[in-house]
């Protein structure tokens, strides 16, 4: 998605900008007329997207604030925008030498510096010529700044709350060097010196300040580099608990299917173990009280230990109906209207069983 972003701020002190930027920048602007713009900030803005007509409205989060200030380095200046965003037939009136992000209130802003052999204070305010990628009303990427499209506030209103020039630098002289503004006149007296990145950095390290005193967890994971690998590394371990569910899940499966396969076959071995002498009855008593479900193990050791008790318990009913030998064959009594009489093992066994 091309858009022209126009955006237009509380002003900004030179002290702030050489702070905020490294050498390197420093040496480039030294002695030369440099414009800081504000280029967007958190928060919403109305763009005009190039081929369409009218405006969208987009939001734009702090970390994508952060990506405008990386992406912009380098992109020309123009006076005004073109019919689309191609720098043919337009005329450079300078370049983006340096950004960086700065806070005010809570909302993030991204600075450019930029170098402009001629000044033009007349051009107060600023649009980005930038490719974004949005999902929705959500800018999710900035790819590429084109340009920055300069005007006065006259003639053009801005999209962003505030995209405007904050500064004219002109305290570079050649061989002057920008750290030396040393304090003058009595303790108190002049301005106060602004510490420099560097200098900022190098205390850190010095006092060893850790990034947790300084930064919330949320601040890392909007950076565009440390953010990936902490968000990378919360989704490895959310993944690492999911596997390890699915892992005792799987375990848990297994286990109850290899229970199942063992009860389904447990009564067939079990049935094997009954001795041969066995009587029908002994057998129907077994088996018709035999529940492998039951039984913590199915092995053939536990299986064994179950017939033994179930020997013992067989003996102990015959032996409460008054039969000494449960083993023993007996045959119907002959006492007189007795004729034809169950024997009382099988009585038993009957009331027992419900044989």
């Amino acid at each position: 998605m091309l858009l022209e972003i126009q955006a237009s701020n509380a002003k900004i002190s030179p002290e702030e900008v050489l702070a905020a930027l490294p050498d390197s920048v420093r040496e480039k602007v030294r002695g030369k007329n440099a414009a800081v713009y504000c280029i967007g900030e958190e928060g919403t803005s109305r763009p005009r997207e190039v081929g369409r007509s009218g405006n969208l409205t987009l939001r734009w989060p702090r970390a994508v604030i952060r990506r405008l200030a990386e992406a912009a380095s380098g992109a020309k200046l123009f006076e005004r925008h073109g019919k689309d965003n191609s720098h043919d037939g337009r005329k450079p009136l300078g370049e983006i030498v340096g950004s960086f992000t700065r806070l005010v209130g809570d909302k993030l802003q991204a600075i450019a510096v930029a170098l402009m052999p001629e000044a033009r204070e007349d051009l107060d305010v600023c649009s980005i010529e930038a490719d974004v990628e949005a999902s929705g009303d959500l800018v999710g990427d900035v790819a590429k700044v084109s340009g920055l499209a300069l005007s006065s506030s006259r003639v053009d209103s801005p999209a962003f709350a505030g995209a405007q020039r904050l500064a004219t630098l002109q305290c570079f002289e050649p061989g002057v060097d920008p750290d030396g503004n040393k304090k003058t006149g009595k303790p108190g007296e002049g301005e106060p010196h602004m510490p420099t990145f560097q200098e900022v950095k190098d205390f850190i390290r010095d006092h060893a300040v850790y990034p947790n005193q300084l930064f919330t967890i949320e601040d890392l994971k909007n950076d565009r580099v440390f953010g990936v690998t902490l968000t990378e590394g919360e989704n490895a371990k959310k993944r690492v608990t999911e596997l390890e569910t699915e892992n005792t899940n799987i375990k848990k499966q297994f286990a109850d299917s290899v229970r199942a396969t063992e009860v389904a076959a447990a009564k067939g071995r079990f049935e094997k173990l009954i001795p041969e002498g066995a009587t029908d009855k002994q057998k129907q008593f077994y088996l018709k009280r035999f529940d492998p479900s039951k039984l913590e193990k199915l092995d053939d050791a536990a299986l064994k230990a179950h017939l033994e008790a179930e020997a013992k318990e067989y003996a102990e009913h015959a032996r409460l109906f008054g039969v000494e030998d449960p083993a023993q064959k007996h045959t119907p009594s002959t006492k007189t209207g007795d004729a034809g009489g169950d024997d009382p093992v099988e009585a038993a066994l009957k009331e027992t069983i419900g044989g």
